[in-house]
């Protein structure tokens, strides 16, 4: 071998060990940036764990752990669009990944996109049938869409398999409350309360059946401590006004509902009852425009429309009483 041919040959060959070397140092350094992700996720700091996702996916764009993980911390952040971008990358580099789809399914929930959800949920639960949280993300999907059956089957096999799943014990006894079953509503949210004390929506959701069986102290001791955990839990100052209004305390009810009303302005009942407490108060305009907004925001809201048709009538009676006072006969 000649001295030129020598020198190609070890050019050649320190340049393939420097790129070994590289990919070598750069795998290693995206394996040390997956570890901190989720290490800073585990913490709670979804920003710092974004920017360690980040890094571990520009030095190994094809891991699909890292879209996964960054995609969750998105979604801890309420930044849906993000999550689901990053889950479906996921997905497409590992169409096994099941708890992809289930992190997917759950984004489409978020997003009130309920047929979505239930299909990756579905996919999640082939994928792996002893995956809890897809039966209970699921039921939370069969919920929304009113299929209250489907809810509590997925909901009970998801406690089957997870016996310590505090949330989806809550979960069903909302459904049970939409049923009626109120009582197997508080077993629910009880054992709830006892797998998490801290779980401010199983007080609310007690609360809320206590009300409906007529135990307005109870209700309103659960609603307090609800709010005590959460003080942005809309639903928890809904179900507080609406003890407060069967207790005849319109006044404090109206304040609850309004509550209810700015942390979450898209929540129907709250403006519904508000409605119902003004209405007893006498203020019709004001309870009939809460009960139009109500039925604006779930056009399928039947109380509402009732309540508004009552509103009118009393409206016309208020009028026709005044034109008789007045002494008007009609032509």
């Amino acid at each position: 071998m000649n001295i030129r041919r020598w020198l190609v040959a070890v050019v050649v060959g320190m340049s393939m060990l420097i790129v070994r070397s590289s990919i070598a140092d750069d795998s290693k350094s995206a394996a040390e940036a997956l570890k901190k992700g989720k290490s800073c996720f585990d913490k709670q700091d979804y920003d710092a764990a974004i920017v360690a996702f980040s890094e571990a996916i520009r030095l190994s764009p094809k891991d699909a752990l890292a879209y996964y993980g960054r995609g969750r911390a998105y979604g801890r952040k309420g930044d849906l669009d993000n999550a689901l971008s990053d889950v479906m990358e996921a997905i497409r580099l590992n169409p096994q990944f099941a708890d992809a789809y289930r992190c997917r399914g759950k984004y489409y929930n978020g997003k009130g996109e309920f047929d979505k959800a239930i299909v990756d949920f579905t996919e999640a639960i082939r994928l792996d049938p002893k995956l809890a949280k897809a039966y209970g993300g699921r039921g939370g999907a069969y919920y929304e869409k009113g299929d209250l059956d489907k809810a509590i089957a997925d909901d009970t096999e998801a406690i089957r398999l997870d016996p310590t799943f505090a949330e989806v014990y809550c979960n069903r006894g909302l459904a049970y409350g939409k049923k009626g079953e109120f009582d197997k509503t508080i077993a629910d949210c009880t054992e709830a309360i006892r797998l998490n004390p801290k779980l401010a929506e199983a007080y609310s959701s007690r609360g809320s059946a206590y009300e409906k069986k007529g135990e307005l102290d109870k209700a309103l001791a659960d609603c307090m401590e609800a709010i005590r955990l959460n003080p942005k839990l809309a639903e928890a100052y809904y179900d507080r006004g609406s003890t407060y209004e069967a207790k005849g305390a319109s006044g404090k009810a109206i304040a609850d509902y309004t509550e209810a009303i700015r942390l979450d302005p898209k929540l129907a009942v709250a403006y519904y009852g508000r409605g119902m407490a003004h209405a007893e108060k006498g203020d019709l305009d004001k309870a009939i425009a809460d009960f139009t907004e109500a039925i604006r925001l779930d056009p399928k809201l039947a109380e509402a429309y009732y309540s508004r048709g009552l509103t009118y009538r009393a409206k016309a009676d208020e009028d026709f009483a005044r034109a008789k006072k007045l002494k008007y006969k009609p032509k």
